[in-house]
């Protein structure tokens, strides 16, 4: 599978992530790649807090940018 964002620009790259919001493929120089922090409560083994990832593209990276 290739990049979606590569192909659109006429360059046929392998992906190495999903976007996490819509699906696309994505290759290492187009991913981007958000950290929230995360409060939970806490149980036996389990922290309260802790950072999760979220792998998107460039464009619903801006779209979640936009709206924070």
């Amino acid at each position: 599978m290739n990049c979606y964002e590569c192909q659109t620009r006429g360059i046929a790259t392998p992906a190495v992530a999903i976007c996490q919001s819509c699906g696309a493929a994505l290759c290492g120089g187009c991913v981007r790649r958000e950290t929230q922090d995360s409060t939970s409560p806490a149980t036996p083994g389990n922290p309260s807090h802790h950072a999760t990832r979220r792998l998107v593209c460039a464009g619903c990276d801006m779209a979640f940018r936009a709206v924070a």
